[in-house]
């Protein structure tokens, strides 16, 4: 069984919601970075640190890059409980359970470990370590090698 991070087994948002109203940074702004660089960040051939700067100085961020990461890790960790009791019960009856998801390097250590994703799939395939994202057709084709 295959699961989707964002949107299934987290609920997302809550840091585009929080820099629209805390920093008045709005989905809009971010549009050019998120359809851009980012790209090159989930495919795992730009690092989030390095593709950030030049964006956030146009968004009017008073801090570096690394904490504009750390804050959205923070707020992008809420755990969908009612899916991740399904993926319990579903390995308890052999079933083995994955997740995949189009994330950049940082995030996807961070939902690895620090929110424990590591152990709760039977594995994890991100797109920064596939080379590809979704819904690309070698993204799929990566997995179902693996």
């Amino acid at each position: 069984m295959l699961f989707d991070l964002d949107g299934v087994v987290i609920h997302p948002w809550g840091f585009r919601d929080q820099l629209a109203r805390e920093y008045g940074i709005t989905p809009e702004m971010t549009v050019a970075f998120f359809r851009g660089p980012f790209v090159d960040c989930v495919e795992g051939r730009v690092d989030v640190l390095d593709a950030l700067p030049p964006y956030l100085t146009a968004w009017g961020w008073q801090e570096d890059a690394a904490t504009f990461v750390e804050r959205w890790l923070a707020a992008e960790n809420a755990p969908n409980h009612a899916v991740l009791a399904i993926v319990r019960a579903l390995r308890a009856h052999g079933l083995p359970c994955f997740a995949a998801s189009t994330q950049e390097r940082r995030r996807a250590r961070y939902l690895a470990h620090d929110m424990g994703f590591a152990t709760a799939f039977d594995g994890l395939f991100f797109s920064c370590d596939l080379g590809v994202m979704k819904p690309r057709p070698g993204y799929y084709a990566a997995i179902a090698a693996a």
